[in-house]
C-alpha cells in the first residue's frame, strides 16, 4: 500500500476538492487526516517488546482484506446516527485510504517483485518498504517542493484526545459488528498513540537514523531489514520508483498490463475518492461493484 505521507497528501487533495465542490460540508481536518490512515493504525499497536498488553496488529490485515463497501457504509451510517460531523469527516477520510490502496497497491506489489528479482538479497517485503518510502519522498517533493526531512511523519497522525476517543468508539462499534470482537476503546486509543509514536521514531530529519541503522545491519551481516523504512531526502532515482519512464507493469487482479506512473495513480485515486464520497453523501450505500477491490488491491 502507499505509505503514510502519500496517504496524507492524497487526503489533503481530496479535502481541498471537497471544500470547493461542497462548501457547506463541515469537515474536521484532524478526523479526516486520521481517516486517511485507514486500518494502518493497528499495524504498530504494542509492537515493541517492552509494550505490554495484547496486540491488535492482526486487525489491520483483517480489515484490509474485508469487503471495503461494508466498512465504508458502516462508518458513514454510524456517523449519521451519531449526527457527528467529526465522525463523518473520519469516514470520508477513510474513503481516500481505500481508494488509494486499491489503485496503487498493485503498482507497488509489481515493482517490489521486480526489485526483489534484481536484488535477491532483499526479501520482497523489504523492497515493498523501500518503494513506499521513496514514493513518500517523491510525492512530497512534487506536491509541496518540500524535503521529507522537513516533514515530521507524526504530523500525519495528530493526537487530539477528543477526536481520538470519538474515532475509537466508532471503530469499537464496527469491530463488534464485523468481527464479533469486543475491543476496549482504550486499546484503540492506545493503537492511535502507538501509530503516532512509531511514525515519530521513523522521522529522520537529516538521514542520521538511516545511516546508523544501515551501519548496524552491515556490521552484524543482516540484509537491510529496517533501514529501508527511513525516508531519505534524496531517494534512489535510478530505479525510477514512481515509474516516470512509464515502463509496463502488470496488475494481477485485473490481469491487465499498465504503464501509468505513480502520479497518474494519484490522480485516479483522487477521482475515485470523490466519486465514492459523492455516492455516500447522497445517501446511496456503496455496492460491491463500486468497491470491487479490497484495500489491498486484490
Amino acid at each position: 500500500m502507499p505509505a503514510i505521507v502519500s496517504h496524507y497528501l492524497l487526503a489533503e487533495k481530496v479535502r481541498t476538492a471537497l471544500k470547493e465542490q461542497k462548501p457547506h460540508l463541515a469537515l474536521n481536518p484532524i478526523a479526516f487526516t486520521w481517516g486517511a490512515s485507514g486500518p494502518d493504525i493497528f499495524f504498530c499497536h504494542r509492537l515493541l517488546p517492552h509494550q505490554r498488553g495484547r496486540s491488535l496488529r492482526a486487525i489491520a490485515s483483517e480489515m484490509h482484506n474485508r469487503p471495503a463497501h461494508t466498512l465504508l457504509n458502516y462508518l458513514v451510517s454510524y456517523a449519521r446516527h451519531q449526527k457527528s460531523d467529526l465522525l463523518m469527516s473520519y469516514a470520508l477520510g477513510f474513503v481516500t485510504h481505500y481508494a488509494f490502496d486499491s489503485i496503487a497497491h498493485p503498482f507497488i506489489l509489481y515493482f517490489a517483485e521486480v526489485m526483489s528479482h534484481q536484488h535477491p538479497e532483499k526479501h520482497i517485503s523489504i523492497c515493498h518498504n523501500e518503494i513506499e518510502a521513496s514514493l513518500d519522498t517523491l510525492y512530497l517533493l512534487k506536491e509541496r517542493r518540500q524535503l521529507i526531512g522537513t516533514f515530521p511523519l507524526q504530523n500525519a497522525a495528530p493526537i487530539c484526545p477528543s477526536v481520538n476517543q470519538a474515532i475509537a468508539e466508532a471503530l469499537q462499534s464496527y469491530l463488534l459488528y464485523a468481527f464479533d470482537r469486543r475491543i476496549y476503546t482504550s486499546e484503540i486509543v492506545q493503537s492511535q498513540k502507538d501509530w503516532h509514536n512509531s511514525l515519530a521514531r521513523l522521522y529522520d530529519r537529516n538521514g542520521l537514523k538511516y545511516h546508523f541503522i544501515q551501519g548496524c545491519e552491515r556490521a552484524i551481516g543482516l540484509p537491510p531489514l529496517l533501514s529501508p523504512m527511513f525516508r531519505r531526502n534524496v531517494p534512489d532515482l535510478a530505479s525510477d520508483p514512481a515509474n516516470l519512464r512509464h515502463t509496463s507493469w502488470y496488475a494481477a487482479r485485473e490481469q491487465a498490463e499498465h504503464n501509468e506512473s505513480f502520479f497518474d495513480l494519484v490522480n485516479q485515486s483522487v477521482e475515485l475518492s470523490l466519486r465514492l464520497i459523492a455516492s455516500l453523501l447522497s445517501s446511496r450505500p456503496l455496492t460491491p461493484a463500486q468497491c470491487s477491490a479490497s484495500f489491498s488491491g486484490h
